[in-house]
């Protein structure tokens, strides 16, 4: 359902996410030394409120290991709804309390829930990018 990668090393960059090789699942270290993590959400259906509370609580683990990088995949997502949407502001908001930056990468189906609920304003500042398709 979600596969989380640490990144040891792995820096941000400016509209670039980083793209993991594998959906592995990788533990989190709890040394300073993992700068950066990747969570990717696989279920194309995150209208669920189990799935939604999953990721948020995924995401609270990862802010207290001290990572400064995140790194959320929602390519997959097919069905979004507000319970989503409401999950990645609070997520938002986790990360700036940690100074951790954050970006999300986003399904067609995430990014008009997200127009939908009119914040392209806090899309653009989460760093979330629509998907491209190769």
């Amino acid at each position: 359902m979600f596969h989380e990668q640490s990144m040891p090393g792995a820096q941000p960059r400016q509209g670039q996410i980083q793209r993991a090789s594998s959906h592995g699942s990788a533990p989190l270290a709890e040394q300073s030394s993992v700068a950066a993590c990747r969570i990717t959400v696989d279920v194309p259906d995150m209208t669920c409120w189990e799935r939604v509370v999953d990721l948020f609580n995924r995401c609270r683990s990862v802010f207290r290991g001290g990572i400064r990088y995140l790194v959320i995949d929602l390519h997959a997502v097919t069905s979004a709804d507000t319970k989503l949407i409401a999950c990645l502001v609070a997520i938002h908001r986790m990360a700036r309390a940690a100074s951790v930056r954050l970006e999300v990468t986003l399904s067609q189906a995430v990014l008009e829930m997200t127009r939908l609920c009119r914040l392209e304003r806090l899309a653009r500042d989460l760093g979330l990018q629509q998907e491209t398709k190769s």
